[in-house]
């Protein structure tokens, strides 16, 4: 079963909308550690956090308009958005280093993916 072109060009629309999200986020991240001086410590759990909320506004603009299996799509973006972000972050930071860490990350987007997509088909009210 091939999905329609709308469902693959919404998948890529969410993945480059959590992409950008992302990044928004961690320029404002820098710009604080940057001038609050603030330690590493904290940085990696707002990685996460910044993480989710990009997933879930991707999911979000992903699955609106797709009518059945959004978790499916939630997932997909999941995995799409990995590598996406990945590959983005490792050009600006010029340091290309694949670890097990990646496949974590991976597992971590599938399920943020999936619990996303159904929390948001399941906040609308199913169309009669």
């Amino acid at each position: 079963m091939k999905p329609a072109k709308s469902n693959i060009f919404a998948l890529t629309r969410g993945s480059l909308y959590a992409l950008l999200t992302t990044l928004v986020f961690v320029l404002i991240l820098a710009l604080i550690v940057q001038l609050s001086g603030m330690g590493s410590t904290p940085i990696g759990i707002i990685m996460q956090i910044i993480k989710v909320i990009s997933i879930f506004y991707g999911v979000a603009i992903c699955v609106r308009k797709i009518e059945t299996r959004g978790w499916i799509y939630g997932a997909i973006l999941g995995i799409v958005y990995t590598p996406l972000a990945f590959f983005t972050f490792s050009i600006l930071g010029a340091d290309f280093n694949i670890t097990t860490g990646l496949l974590a990350d991976m597992l971590f987007a599938i399920v943020i993916g999936t619990v996303s997509a159904f929390l948001v088909k399941g906040l609308r009210a199913p169309a009669h």
